[in-house]
């Protein structure tokens, strides 16, 4: 200790020292039994318990549980930060333009959680457009930023196979955006990690003592924006037109140009989604842990009058789940209060 402060011109004395070993053993002691006190988790979403998010366990009976996330940045990322009402006018302003595409970017934020309700084990949204100024891009920001940083927390153009599904096993249940997705070879990338998504598992490895690692399994729904559709790629990649459409729910984005705003000042309107992050996400898990019976039940009946409306088949039941999923979460948004979605439009 002395060697260490005598580089900031600093001793103590050995009864000092003795008093400092005393303080900071005590202290470690003290973390240590809040660790084992707590929780240890490695993933977000739900748990028996209730819903996890942020930090917290929210409980059935409305109390809430700190709860420690093994990877430290993967908490600084997905917990609330800043004030959800920021957010709150970016995500109604999106919903105040007739861009029923981008509506759904941000209605899969509210839907992912509950696809587990469908016994489906992921959906796959794609919004595509060719043209530029359809507020996909926008959209994405502010979707993720319900649960979390939309500078850190959207997959990236690049990352690895195992880089995205490692993050699929952390989220789970909470959503997974991948934006940008612009050339040829990216998009058949994305294709490719389609059918290992559809399996809803990471693939199993070794850790370094040749022992075999947990796998991380998820329930979610990924969001690809793109100016590629994914059917013009998929026979080519998949090997099977129908089989790989059938894990695509894909609809087109057409431009809509914003009146209200040029694009300086929409630029800075929609920066406050990357101050104001996780809010909005934070209410929603609170509502979902006490609510649990209620968001399956609605799941279900929307599941069950579409089926019946459009006679789906077998093989539509992944469109059918992320159709019914977006309308729900979408409705739940609403009846919460968190954001104002135009519901019946959005059905029809």
């Amino acid at each position: 200790t002395n060697t260490l402060l005598a580089k900031y011109n600093r001793t103590m004395n050995q009864p000092h020292i003795q008093e400092l070993t005393r303080l900071m053993n005590a202290w470690t002691k003290e973390l240590e039994e809040r660790k084992q006190s707590h929780p240890m988790v490695s993933s977000l979403g739900w748990t028996k318990d209730g819903f996890h998010y942020g930090g917290k366990i929210y409980n059935k009976d409305g109390s809430d549980t700190p709860a420690f996330i093994k990877d430290q940045n993967f908490h600084d990322t997905f917990s609330p930060h800043g004030d959800i009402g920021p957010w709150q006018q970016c995500a109604n302003h999106i919903l105040s333009q007739p861009r029923h595409a981008v509506w759904c970017i941000l209605a899969a934020a509210f839907a992912s959680p509950l696809v587990t309700f469908t016994g489906s084990v992921g959906a796959i949204l794609s919004v595509v457009s060719r043209d530029t100024g359809t507020g996909k891009s926008t959209a994405m920001r502010v979707a993720q930023a319900v649960w979390g940083n939309p500078q850190g927390g959207m997959l990236a153009v690049d990352a690895t196979d195992n880089a995205v599904a490692h993050r699929l096993g952390t989220l789970t249940h909470l959503p997974a955006y991948w934006d940008e997705v612009r050339e040829k070879d990216e998009v058949q990338k994305f294709i490719k990690t389609i059918f290992r998504i559809a399996q809803g598992i990471e693939k199993q490895r070794l850790t370094s003592s040749i022992q075999e690692r947990a796998v991380g399994k998820w329930e979610l729904m990924l969001t690809v924006a793109s100016n590629e559709a994914m059917r013009d790629h998929i026979e080519q990649v998949g090997g099977s037109s129908d089989a790989g459409m059938a894990r695509v729910y894909e609809i087109y984005a057409a431009p809509i140009k914003d009146e209200s705003m040029d694009d300086a000042t929409a630029r800075h309107f929609y920066s406050k989604a990357s101050k104001n992050y996780g809010c909005a996400g934070a209410e929603y898990a609170a509502w979902l842990a006490q609510n649990e019976a209620s968001a399956k039940d609605l799941v279900n009946k929307i599941e069950q009058g579409l089926a019946k409306a459009l006679m789906t088949t077998s093989d539509e039941r992944f469109w059918l789940t992320t159709m019914s999923t977006l309308l729900a979460g979408a409705f739940l948004a609403n009846k919460i209060g968190i954001c104002k979605f135009n519901v019946p439009e959005l059905k029809t």
